[in-house]
């Protein structure tokens, strides 16, 4: 069913605008929280430059404002000029000669911290967060089970002001905790350019800003995850007052907050990875992106799982490109399961608004619930290219959307411009024309469970209509599980993330006999 039509574009386009767009750029670096009827602090050294930038018709980005603190940390710490090597940690204190915040501040780009001979199983941070200057920095630890990084939700943990990467290794973040109103959060990795992390857990992690951006991870730059989980991180906006120039009067901020897991504000690129249990809180504003969030197109996720994940827009992943605009880019997932996320709205397992693609192969979106409508994968403009996947089983509370028109439980197109390509899907139910071949049966998922490898998968039933039904795209070697695991057997690929095992021969013929 097609039920294009080019005149909801501008009320969900003022919607969103009022819901989900940066406030002004003179609101986004706001006073300190006052109550009521007290007059505002002393501004931060940035908002001249944010007013300037405003009368030039410019809106800071999360870039603008990291650059600035790339600046400042800067001038408080230089960055010194020795050669790059490696640093062994040999203390497990939160400060003093041999510990990571020693290493970690006074890295040069280049070098590696090593915490892979350490005695301890945790470092608890007492001094508040650690921060370097370093552009290229690695800090590598024993793996994720052996070695954890404990803010003790006193604080953040790590604070990058470098402009290349920050990459992470072999460690356990956790309990990062940040308070404050301004434009970024990160509460255990704040980056001003790019994040990989590898073979890591963070998790726990609190930011609470008047623009939340990140609970575990912010960046300015790139994300990239690989064999990693973020569970249980919360991100969450809150009121503040700011006084435009000229104006007498307070204004009321509502903040936002955007990717519980991770927000960048370059594009993801994850592997292999969990993100899981995170949560976007709202207040009146709304929040996006659950699990993660970004504002760009150009991502990549394989072999990964969204699960169990919260937020107003986007319960499992939110890419929301410019408003209005073209971005060039979009969003290609394959090999993964998104399951079991929730949305107070709507786009509970993937939501992409103002992107030119939404690629889905190989992948299972099911047992998402959305509070209003469409719980599955909410495409508003661009193309939607879906092959051999299954969008089933997903949930909303309304069959119609805020003008009245028809929006389904798994797949919702609402844009007149948006189209749906691909081919041996199972797409229960949609509300636009899907390609010829697709099967509306129930593919009978089993639920998530461990069915090997380092992600949670949804089996299905031997009867499913996802038995040999799918194909392989990408001409992928293994599902979603990896190495062990092939794509196809049997007669032809499986639909969906997970590959049923081949028939096995029987034991009675196995010696050659008939």
């Amino acid at each position: 069913m097609n039920v294009s039509s080019s005149f909801r574009l501008k009320p969900l386009a003022a919607c969103l605008a009022a819901a989900l767009a940066i406030m002004p750029a003179a609101t986004l670096l706001a006073e300190p929280f006052k109550p009521i009827g007290q007059s505002p602090g002393v501004k931060r050294s940035f908002a001249a430059q944010v007013i300037a930038a405003s009368a030039e018709g410019r809106g800071p980005t999360l870039k603008d404002v990291m650059r600035d603190a790339v600046a400042r940390a800067r001038e408080s710490h230089p960055p010194s000029s020795r050669p790059a090597g490696v640093t062994p940690v040999t203390s497990c204190d939160d400060d003093g000669p041999g510990t990571l915040r020693d290493a970690f501040t006074n890295a040069v780009s280049g070098d590696v911290i090593d915490l892979s001979t350490l005695a301890c199983g945790t470092i608890t941070l007492t001094t508040g967060a650690m921060s370097t200057t370093a552009d290229d920095l690695t800090v590598q630890g024993p793996g994720a089970s052996a070695l954890t990084v404990d803010a003790a939700g006193a604080s953040g943990v790590l604070e990058h002001h470098g402009t290349g990467t920050l990459t992470i290794k072999g460690i356990t973040i956790t309990n990062g905790h940040i308070v404050g109103q301004d434009f970024h959060g990160g509460a255990c990795v704040l980056s001003a350019a790019n994040v990989e992390v590898d073979d890591s857990t963070l998790s726990n992690c609190y930011a609470y800003m008047g623009h939340a951006y990140g609970g575990a991870i912010c960046a300015a730059g790139n994300v990239t995850l690989s064999n990693s989980t973020l569970s249980g991180n919360t991100t969450k906006g809150h009121y503040y007052y700011y006084y435009y120039p000229g104006y007498p009067n307070p204004y009321l901020i509502n903040g936002t907050s955007r990717g519980a897991g991770a927000y960048a504000a370059g594009k993801f690129t994850i592997t292999n990875s969990t993100i899981t249990h995170n949560r976007a809180e709202m207040n009146n504003r709304g929040s996006v992106g659950g699990g993660i969030a970004s504002g760009v197109g150009g991502h990549t996720i394989a072999g990964s799982t969204f699960d169990n994940n919260y937020a107003w827009l986007g319960g499992g992943i939110e890419v929301l490109g410019a408003l209005g605009g073209a971005d060039p880019y979009g969003i290609t997932i394959v090999n993964s399961t998104i399951s079991g996320n929730q949305t107070h709205a709507s786009g509970a397992g993937i939501n992409t608004l103002y992107i030119a693609y939404t690629n889905i192969h190989n992948s299972t979106v099911t047992n998402n619930a959305a509070g209003y409508y469409c719980g599955g994968v909410y495409v508003y403009s661009g193309n939607a290219d879906i092959k051999s996947s299954i969008i089933a089983g997903n949930t909303s509370v309304l069959s119609t959307n805020q003008f009245g028109y028809y929006s389904a439980a798994d797949l919702d197109v609402f844009a007149s411009e948006a189209t749906i390509t691909g081919d041996h899907n199972i797409i229960t139910t949609s509300n636009t024309t899907t390609p010829p071949d697709t099967i509306t049966d129930d593919p009978l998922l089993l639920p998530l469970a461990d069915n090997g490898g380092p992600t949670m998968t949804h089996a299905f039933d031997m009867t499913s209509r996802a038995l040999d039904g799918g194909s392989n795209p990408d001409a992928l070697d293994d599902d979603q599980r990896g190495v062990g695991y092939p794509r196809t057997l049997g007669a032809a690929t499986d639909i969906g993330a997970f590959e049923a095992p081949g028939a096995v021969p029987d034991a009675i013929f196995s010696n050659g006999f008939d």
